[in-house]
């Protein structure tokens, strides 16, 4: 059991080491079906709820490691 948590604590820390730029990008992609449906005023379907469901828990576990990665992680 100790083991697991011990690797899990490295792979997310892992996730949250990427560059700002690249983060930025992330939020960006990720962020995209939300821009187009409330700023371009598209339909929204089932499909562009799931991707946008989808790519809020993508930016909100990225931005909780890399808040992680910076201020809690002991390597």
């Amino acid at each position: 059991m100790k083991s697991w948590v011990f690797k899990m604590k490295h792979f997310f820390a892992g996730i949250g080491e990427i560059n700002f730029v690249s983060y930025l990008i992330a939020i960006g992609v990720g962020l995209a079906p939300l821009f187009h449906i409330f700023i371009i005023g598209s339909e929204v379907s089932f499909g562009k709820i799931v991707l946008s469901i989808i790519a809020i828990l993508y930016i909100i576990i990225l931005t909780i490691a890399r808040i992680y990665r910076r201020f809690f992680y002991i390597d």
